[in-house]
């Protein structure tokens, strides 16, 4: 088996083993937790031979590229990979520790793998309706999750990320339809091919503009991110660090690849308004907590 594959498959089969032992128990925790050392293990070796110079390809299927879908493993991804895997692995020993298991909600750990198994997919995928996909598989899972253990009031505070979400979906699908008329193709490597040809075309920029407020949205970059503060605090804490640790930064991940590796580098305005989100997102996102934070320490309680 190509070991492209594996950082998908191994969560996707824990997530449905999961659902299929049933009941949680000591013995379901110990069998996740093993599954997560050992993804964390698989992501240590794809670091070490990506470093090496080597990058792992996968076409699925035997389909070649650009009509069959490919996985790719480089460096980079094989660094997101470890870092995943790793929170992962935290999250995971952290709520263990939180709950006992006769308590648990038998739909948290298979919810969390499919999460991790659609994260993972992004990072390996190279083409562009794949990764829609992927994250499909992750936003699918995270909504259930969100909601998962909530209350009436924080199901409402779950609203803003389901829509949200909603949208930046029938955009990605947009851009992806965009993509395949102006470049016949949907594959990264082709993409990267024909976009140098087509340097300077307002059409490239057009589409580098939808594609920024797609990503813009799953990575919560200003002004897009107004849905993060009511949702991710309604979470019970392991899985509250699970979401700010890996979802947003899936769309992080996701602007540096294509605006680095995909699109051309003469997208010299559409790489400077991302700069300047960038830097106002880290700015305003830190005030904007500080200001929760302090409303919430000077905020009286009621019995």
């Amino acid at each position: 088996m190509n070991t492209a594959l594996l950082p998908v498959l191994l969560p996707l089969v824990t997530a449905i083993a999961c659902l299929l032992w049933g009941r949680p128990s000591a013995a379901r925790r110990v069998f996740v937790g093993l599954s997560a050392a050992a993804q964390l293990g698989l992501a240590a070796v794809l670091v070490a031979r990506t470093f090496a110079g080597e990058t792992l390809v996968l076409a699925v299927g035997n389909w070649v590229a650009p009509f069959g879908i490919v996985l790719v493993v480089d460096l980079l991804a094989a660094v997101m990979l470890a870092l995943s895997t790793f929170t992962g692995l935290m999250a995971i020993l952290h709520g263990f520790a939180e709950l006992p298991a006769r308590v648990e909600h038998p739909l948290r750990l298979p919810l969390v793998q499919f999460i991790l198994a659609g994260i993972h997919l992004a990072f390996c995928t190279g083409d562009l309706f794949n990764l829609f996909v992927a994250f499909e598989i992750m936003l699918i899972a995270s909504y259930a999750l969100l909601t998962l253990e909530a209350d009436d009031w924080d199901v409402k505070q779950a609203f803003p990320y389901v829509m949200v979400n909603l949208v930046g979906s029938v955009l990605f699908l947009c851009a992806a339809g965009f993509t395949y008329a102006l470049f016949g193709t949907l594959n990264f490597a082709d993409v990267a091919q024909r976009a140098a040809t087509l340097a300077g075309d307002s059409r490239v920029t057009v589409l580098a503009l939808l594609l920024l407020v797609v990503f813009g949205i799953k990575a919560g970059v200003f002004p897009l991110y107004y849905w993060l503060p009511n949702s991710y605090p309604t979470l019970p804490a392991p899985l509250a660090g699970f979401y700010a640790g890996l979802l947003t930064k899936v769309g992080v991940y996701v602007l540096l690849r294509v605006f680095g590796t995909v699109l051309p580098h003469d997208l010299t305005g559409v790489h400077t308004l991302l700069a300047w989100l960038a830097g106002a997102t880290m700015v305003l996102g830190v005030l904007g907590r500080c200001r929760a934070i302090s409303s919430a320490a000077f905020c009286p309680t009621t019995s």
